[in-house]
C-alpha cells in the first residue's frame, strides 16, 4: 500500500493511518547556539566526566565548572535523566560572582525539562542560585522567587504557577535584575508565556561559598542537598547581564526566533483539492489534500492508503540534504480509528522523520545516515482524542 502522509514539507513517507486530524501547526526555528558571553548554554551534546567536569561539544559554552552532584546522573543522547535524592547538576562559574552577602549581579538563568513524576519532591528545585534564589516545586505548584534577610528576620519573595505537566517538555526562563537602588525585579516566563514578576526592596542573600554556584534539577543551599527533582534536563544556560529587562534576555523560550508557518484547525474550506485556511488561521504556502481525504466539521478526515495533507511551504527552508541547520515545532491533535496499518503514519517531515504506527506501537523518530535515532510508545486506544507534537526539535550535526 504506498501512501503519503498526514503533512510533511517535501518528500513521501509509507503510510498514512485512519484517523481524524483535529488540529495541526508546523513552525520553523532560528537555529539555537550559545551567545559569545554566555557563563554556561549546554545541550548535553558533550559528555560528562564523573562528578568533576563537563565536556563541551561545538558552540556550547562553559566558563567555570558544570559538573554532577551525586556521580550517578545519567546522560543520554542530548539529555540528562535525575531520578531525586541527591542527584542533580551544579554550574561553578568561573568569571560569574553573584555578590558577596547579597545578589549584586544580575543574571538569567534557563533550563529545557520534563517532568516525569506526578509528585515531586518538596521543595525539588528545577533552577537554583546562590543558596536563596530558586524556582522549585512547593505542592501541586511551581513556586519561583528569593528569600531576603536585611533586619534579622527572612522575607519570602514568591509568585506561584501550577505545577507543569508531566512527561512533556517545558522551557523556564529567569531574570533576576538588580536596581540600582537596590531593589529586586524577577521576570519569568514558562513555555513562551510571561509570568508575574516579582519586586522586592532587599536582594537574596548568599549562602557561604555559593556567591559562584547556580543548580539545576537541585538546591546549592547547604540545607537543601536532597531535595532532587525527577525528570529530564534537556538544556541549561546561566548568564550574567547588566540588569536589562523583556523577553529579549531569554534564549531558550519557543517565542523567541520562532516563524508559524501552519496552524490550522480544519475549519477552512475545499476547492480542487486545495485547503484555504479560515480567517482565524495561518497557512503561509499551499495545502494540498490527497487520496479521498476530506475536510468536516473542523476535521480533517483520512482513511488510511493514499490520505493525507501536504502542506508545502511558500518559504521552505528545509532545503539541505541533511536537517543540520533548521530546527522546527511540528504537532496535531488526532484520534484514530480502528485497527492502524503497519507504518500508517500520523505525521512526516521531509522523508524520514515520522510518527507512526508499528507492531501495535506508536513510533517516533528518524532515520538516515551516518546516525539514526527514535522512540516508541503505547498506541492511543481507537475513538479518543490525542496529541502528538514534536517540540523545540534541534537538528544536530
Amino acid at each position: 500500500m504506498a501512501t503519503k502522509p498526514p503533512f510533511t514539507v517535501k518528500g513521501v513517507m509509507a503510510t498514512t493511518a485512519a484517523l481524524a486530524v483535529v488540529a495541526s501547526s508546523f513552525t520553523f526555528l532560528q537555529p539555537a547556539t550559545a551567545a559569545p558571553s554566555d557563563d554556561l548554554d549546554v545541550r548535553f551534546g558533550g559528555s560528562l566526566v564523573g562528578t568533576t567536569q563537563y565536556t563541551t561539544a561545538g558552540e556550547e559554552a562553559q566558563r567555570g565548572v558544570l559538573h554532577r552532584v551525586q556521580g550517578d546522573e545519567e546522560q543520554g543522547a542530548d539529555s540528562v535523566t535525575l531520578t531525586g535524592g541527591t542527584q542533580g547538576l551544579r554550574f561553578d562559574a568561573a568569571d560569574l560572582s553573584l555578590g558577596s552577602d547579597y545578589i549584586s549581579q544580575s543574571f538569567v538563568m534557563e533550563t529545557e525539562f520534563t517532568p516525569t513524576a506526578a509528585t515531586q519532591t518538596s521543595l525539588a528545585p528545577i533552577m537554583s542560585a546562590g543558596g536563596n534564589f530558586s524556582v522549585r516545586y512547593e505542592g501541586n505548584t511551581l513556586t519561583y522567587g528569593f528569600d531576603s534577610n536585611k533586619s534579622g528576620s527572612w522575607v519570602k519573595h514568591r509568585a506561584v504557577v501550577p505545577m507543569p505537566s508531566i512527561n512533556e517538555e517545558h522551557v523556564f526562563s529567569a531574570n533576576y535584575r538588580v536596581q540600582g537602588d537596590g531593589n529586586v525585579v524577577l521576570e519569568a516566563m514558562l513555555d513562551g508565556a510571561v509570568l508575574a514578576s516579582v519586586t522586592a526592596p532587599n536582594s537574596a542573600n548568599i549562602s557561604s561559598g555559593r556567591d559562584k554556584a547556580f543548580g539545576f534539577g537541585n538546591d546549592v543551599h547547604p540545607s537543601g542537598l536532597e531535595r532532587g527533582f525527577k525528570g529530564t534536563l534537556h538544556a541549561v544556560r546561566v548568564n550574567k547581564t547588566t540588569g536589562q529587562g523583556g523577553a529579549g534576555v531569554f534564549e531558550y523560550q519557543p517565542s523567541n526566533g520562532t516563524t508559524d508557518q501552519f496552524h490550522v484547525g480544519w475549519d477552512g474550506t475545499v476547492a480542487d483539492g486545495v485547503y484555504t485556511p479560515a480567517a482565524s488561521e495561518k497557512a503561509d504556502g499551499v495545502v494540498a489534500l490527497e487520496g479521498s481525504a476530506t475536510v468536516s466539521e473542523g476535521n480533517l478526515m483520512v482513511n488510511g492508503a493514499s490520505d493525507g495533507a501536504r502542506f508545502t511551504p511558500t518559504d521552505n527552508q528545509l532545503t539541505e540534504t541533511w536537517l543540520k541547520s533548521q530546527g522546527f515545532v511540528v504537532e496535531t491533535t488526532f484520534t484514530p480509528n480502528g485497527t492502524q496499518d503497519a507504518l500508517g503514519t500520523v505525521l512526516a517531515v521531509g522523508g524520514n522523520l515520522f510518527v507512526r504506527y508499528q507492531n501495535d506501537e506508536l513510533r517516533y523518530g528518524y532515520s538516515g545516515t551516518p546516525e539514526a535515532g527514535g522512540c516508541r510508545n503505547n498506541h492511543p486506544p481507537g475513538g479518543r482524542q490525542a496529541a502528538c507534537p514534536l517540540t523545540r526539535l534541534r537538528a544536530q550535526d
